[in-house]
């Protein structure tokens, strides 16, 4: 299932990125990060050239020169060293540079100043600011540190080195940076706000909450706040609150395309489909090339069942996010959405509603070099979002799992970790939740235990199975009662057979899936009080219709920061896995399907297949062994699979049985 995207979601995270007071550079959703300069400057339109000096700081920088050969008192010395700083031409010719981009000559300027001012703070700010515009975000430290060191007074000193250290990790040091900016000028609304940025981060939502509505109430009009407060409130739960942030922040700045998407996934998840998709074409419209705001809007128009308009704004989305040009036929090209990396086809559960058991292919495993190398050009290109370690088969039987998440966490690629949690113990709990850079999908498609049985003759009882699951919740929520930061959350699925030709009877009812919620919600608000946690707002489970009639994909509620229990309606696997109530009638108004435009899957031996749901790999276009995946999903094979989609060439047979419908066999 595609993922929407929050933008300004943290990685974890929405892993959405928050908004943030940048340096002069423009962020997705952001105003600039100022780095004030700590004095007023006169406007002068001199011309300087940055290796002249002035005559009158050459004059005084010779006779302290010559004082020192002449053996002068070296105290007053020293305080007229200390006391030399630049002349206001030289700083306004710094500015400039800095104001216009000219960030290679702004950075041999401000080196020259600090050279021979070295105890004057605008050089080393305005150096620091550089470093920061050009990437080089640990170079930025010390001149931040240097210039908060020699100004300790100054707010902006403080509020820029906040930035750099938030942007290095170090939060609870930039968490202190900031409230240091706030201490000396308390009505500082942008550190305000980058205060939140940190505290969200830092999983502690209740605090940034604040800071957020902190920063507004001193600057009303300041739309950022808004919206990071509506991410906030998002994650909070509280989706009614945040749809009237984006709201607010989008009638301070009507072009804000940013909050229009963050306001299109919020009304998404709420079930109002038109809306969302109204807000992402808003988006769209202020922002031609917003990938992410593309993105949401296929997830939206998939929904609705308009697949063949998805993949359109999917096949843009691909091209914005990854600067890949189509090879041929623009109606062929790839929309990809999900990118899977199949680390084994091996699974111990053998569940009914599941084809593992039938697979005609050999059974083995990813080498880890190849799945390195899938990673690195997924990063590099940005071919998805998030790299799903699924496919068939169990991931946390790959005897490499944990090394595999830490290279994808270092290659910042979120990844989704989907598990049947039988192998979830303390330790390898632990283990997952310090390296795992995306999310866990707690694959709890039987969530009780009369339907357990339908995992089949597996090797772990009820009491253990959820146990492990209860055990990664509890885990979870330790770290976040203790303050740490988390770079990774946890969906709890379970599958929905209501109205479906599912082979398996699960959830069938509004009520039933309450009872699930109702256990869960009162799972975690047990946690809550064992661990002195400020209690979550969550869903009733007594609302009406929690599934939406399961006429939606998916339907997802919050349990806890972090914490999501998702309703997944039930699917056949290719109609593999239909009930014997149902007969399969072909149709040729099924015919077109936006799997192999929007999916790639790599099977555990290089193999690609198009499809999620090609269990078996029979719909190969190419190997990545001795190719790219770009090379692949662009390939003839490629491309034919999808014209066959448009009716140009023969489907094959697997899209032929999948594209039949089910129908419910009549009574005699």
């Amino acid at each position: 299932m595609q993922d929407i995207i929050l933008t300004n979601k943290s990685l974890k995270k929405n892993q959405i990125d928050v908004t943030e007071i940048n340096a002069g550079k423009k962020k997705e959703g952001s105003e600039p990060k100022t780095f004030p300069v700590p004095f007023a400057l006169e406007k002068n339109n001199e011309n300087i050239i940055i290796n002249s000096n002035k005559a009158k700081n050459a004059s005084k920088e010779k006779i302290i020169e010559k004082a020192k050969q002449k053996g002068g008192n070296d105290k007053k010395l020293n305080e007229l060293v200390i006391k030399q700083k630049p002349i206001g031409s030289e700083l306004n010719q710094l500015l400039r540079m800095y104001q216009n981009r000219e960030f290679v000559e702004a950075e041999k300027f401000a080196v020259l100043l600090s050279e021979r001012f070295p105890n004057h703070p605008f050089s080393w700010k305005v150096l620091g600011a550089v470093f920061q515009q050009t990437g080089r975000i640990n170079e930025s430290l010390i001149p931040a540190q240097k210039s908060v060191h020699l100004s300790p007074k100054d707010p902006a000193a403080h509020f820029n080195l906040g930035i750099t250290l938030k942007e290095l990790g170090r939060l609870e040091e930039a968490e202190a940076s900031y409230k240091q900016a706030i201490a000396i000028k308390p009505n500082y609304a942008e550190a305000h706000n980058n205060l939140g940025n940190t505290l969200k981060e830092l999983g502690r939502l209740d605090e940034a909450e604040a800071s957020y509505k902190q920063a507004i109430a001193i600057k009303p009009n300041y739309p950022e706040a808004h919206n990071n407060l509506g991410n906030t409130l998002k994650e909070l739960g509280r989706l009614d609150e945040a749809e009237a942030s984006y709201k607010q922040a989008i009638a301070i700045k009507p072009d804000f395309a940013e909050a229009q998407s963050n306001l299109g996934v919020t009304l998404q998840e709420l079930g109002r489909f038109d809306e969302a998709e109204a807000s992402y074409k808003q988006a769209i419209a202020i922002k031609p090339d917003f990938a992410e705001a593309q993105s949401n809007l296929g997830v939206t128009l998939q929904e609705l069942g308009r697949f063949e308009e998805s993949v359109a704004i999917n096949q843009q989305a691909f091209v914005n996010r990854t600067g890949i040009s189509p090879v041929g036929d623009y109606a062929l090209a790839p929309a990809v959405t999900d990118i899977f990396f199949e680390l084994t086809n091996k699974c111990n559960f053998h569940c009914s509603f599941c084809p593992s058991d039938s697979q005609e292919r050999l059974l083995g495993s990813m080498d880890l070099e190849l799945i390195k190398k899938l990673y690195e050009e997924n990063a590099d290109k940005k071919i998805s979002k998030i790299v799903q370690l699924h496919l068939m088969g169990e991931p946390t039987l790959h005897p490499d799992l944990i090394e595999i998440l830490k290279f994808g966490s270092l290659k910042n690629v979120e990844t989704n970790l989907t598990t049947n949690i039988s192998t979830l113990g303390k330790k390898n709990v632990s283990k997952i939740l310090d390296t795992l850079y995306g999310t866990v999908t707690a694959s709890h498609m039987t969530p009780t235990e009369e339907t357990y049985h339908i995992r089949g003759a597996v090797g772990i009882s009820w009491d253990r199975y959820i146990s492990n699951l209860r055990l990664l919740v509890t885990e979870y929520m330790k770290r976040l009662a203790e303050g740490n930061a988390t770079k990774n959350n946890i969906d709890i699925r379970v599958m929905v057979t209501q109205d479906t030709a599912s082979n398996v009877s699960i959830i069938e009812s509004a009520k039933e899936a309450g009872a699930i919620l109702k256990e869960w919600n009162d799972f975690v608000a047990e946690a809550e009080h064992q661990l002195g946690m400020t209690p979550y707002e969550r869903k009733d489970h007594n609302a009406a219709d929690l599934v939406r009639d399961n006429n939606c994909t998916s339907t997802t509620y919050s349990l806890q920061h972090g914490i999501t229990l998702t309703f997944w309606r039930a699917f056949t696997f290719a109609n593999t896995r239909v009930s014997n109530e149902f007969d399969l009638e072909t149709t040729r108004q099924s015919s077109y399907c936006h799997h192999p435009f929007s999916h790639v899957g790599v099977l555990w031996n290089g193999d690609v297949t198009l499809c999620c749901l090609d269990h078996d790999g029979k719909l190969k276009v190419g190997n990545v062994r001795d190719s790219s995946i770009e090379t692949v999903i662009q390939s003839d094979a490629a491309q034919k699979l999808r014209a066959s989609m448009l009716g140009e060439y023969p489907l094959p047979s697997i899209c032929q049985t999948c594209q039949q419908r089910p129908a419910k066999r009549k009574n005699p």
